[in-house]
């Protein structure tokens, strides 16, 4: 988690300003003073700021994933429960209700940006990148299914044309999922292009047959 040192004319003030900046709750942090604020001679000489070192707890992360998901349902009028697991450099989100396909979009498209939200709210709280996973209603599982029909297919076409075949445009996650499940196979080749957001895979012949 994120590690502050800051300075303030009291030890209070140089907490409270950690707090406000970062919207933080008291039982959501570590304080450790380094250094107490001394008032010096007549006010003046010797006297030098309070310096504390802040310390985000992770019980924070959970409350802040929660409160913008909270907000988001909240906007879009749909209910759902939210369940938020921490682990080593991982977080995983899972979104279960009723009627949630719009958290989901045309091939996860939505489900990506919100992923793509929380991570940089998470690691704006930690020194060390943490990745952070959402799902909805188990589509991730239903997508990995949903790939790996993609990738036979696109092998079965490769194989019969002789020719290479370029799939859709596709997240991240999903490109490196068809280059995994087609790793094996020594008679094609695979490889992305594009530009993100329309970066694709591509499935190309070798000289190689199996």
């Amino acid at each position: 988690m994120k590690t502050f040192e800051i300075k303030g004319k009291t030890v209070h003030e140089a907490i409270q300003r950690v707090l406000h900046e970062y919207d933080l709750r008291e039982d959501e942090v570590e304080v450790e003073v380094i250094e107490k604020e001394k008032k010096g001679l007549l006010g003046l000489i010797g006297a030098h700021d309070a310096r504390v070192r802040i310390k985000l707890k992770e019980k924070v992360i959970e409350r802040k994933l929660k409160a913008f998901l909270n907000s988001l349902l909240e906007y879009l009028h749909i209910n759902a429960d939210i369940s938020v697991k921490q682990g080593d450099r991982k977080v995983h989100v899972e979104m279960s209700g009723k009627n949630l396909g719009v958290l989901i979009g045309k091939h996860g498209q939505i489900l990506a940006s919100i992923q793509h939200i929380l991570n940089m709210q998470v690691n704006n709280l930690t020194d060390t990148k943490v990745n952070v996973y959402v799902d909805v209603d188990h589509y991730s599982k239903y997508r990995k299914n949903k790939l790996e029909e993609i990738a036979y297919h696109a092998l079965e076409m490769v194989r019969k044309t002789k020719e290479k075949v370029k799939l859709d445009p596709m997240q991240s996650w999903e490109r490196k999922e068809i280059h995994r499940l087609l790793s094996k196979y020594s008679d094609i080749h695979t490889y992305s292009e594009g530009i993100e957001p329309y970066r694709y895979v591509v499935i190309e012949p070798t000289n190689d047959e199996k």
